[in-house]
């Protein structure tokens, strides 16, 4: 089974609309019901990412001068590499995937970068070949390097968020977790009295899973809320 750029692309997408997220579940911030199941315990992220090499230590070094990883820590007291938060994707893909390149490799890193013309003449400078998809996708720009032994590496440049005074505006279909999210920020935004009611209001709001139709909810919600106050 072949995977490409869209299949990629879909996957990246999804990883993108994962960061609206907070760092607490929604789950979480909902009331407890008797219908409500325990919230599963999660990872907090990729710790480490380690491989087998040629020549570790040489490797290693590459990857620090060139994108600024830092070196595995030889004692106590070094800082280890500290990545910036963001959106991470991870996924397996078909035993038969043509997307990595050469068909002995087993796995690729995606690398975001915070402006992909900038990191491709930095690496050219360094004599490492760059290839720049000329394409800009709705979720950012990429471009393909490879490592000293051959492995395949993505950089990535995510595409800035549009936002309005108000709403965050995501041009594709939200998952229904973003959506009850979302609303629930935004309830909170709208002046309800209390955290319950916002996410009483919310979880009403939410009971449809397209944004547009959920904030004119929301409003009719707060006029609600707003007329018994009086």
């Amino acid at each position: 089974m072949k995977t490409n750029r869209r299949d990629v692309l879909g996957i990246l997408s999804a990883a993108a609309g994962a960061a609206i997220l907070p760092s607490s579940s929604f789950a979480e911030q909902m009331p407890a019901t008797g219908n409500t199941p325990l919230a599963m315990e999660r990872v907090l992220g990729i710790g480490g990412f380690f491989f087998r090499a040629q020549e570790p230590k040489k490797l290693a070094q590459w990857y620090q001068d060139h994108l600024g990883v830092s070196m595995l820590p030889a004692k106590a007291g070094d800082q280890a590499w500290q990545q910036e938060a963001g959106p991470t994707a991870f996924a397996p893909f078909s035993e038969k995937t043509t997307y990595f390149g050469d068909a002995t490799k087993q796995w690729m890193l995606n690398f975001r970068v915070r402006d992909l013309a900038k990191m491709a003449a930095q690496l050219e400078a360094a004599g490492v070949a760059v290839k720049i998809d000329p394409q800009t996708y709705p979720n950012g720009r990429f471009a393909r390097i490879h490592d000293p032994e051959g492995n395949p590496i993505e950089l990535w440049q995510p595409m800035e968020p549009k936002t309005s005074h108000e709403f965050v505006v995501v041009e594709r279909p939200l998952r229904a977790a973003a959506v009850r999210v979302l609303l629930l920020r935004s309830a909170m935004r709208r002046g309800f009295p209390t955290a319950g009611s916002a996410c009483c209001a919310a979880r009403s709001a939410a009971s449809t899973t397209d944004w547009r139709r959920g904030c004119a909810r929301l409003r009719r919600l707060r006029r609600s809320a707003s007329s018994a106050g009086r």
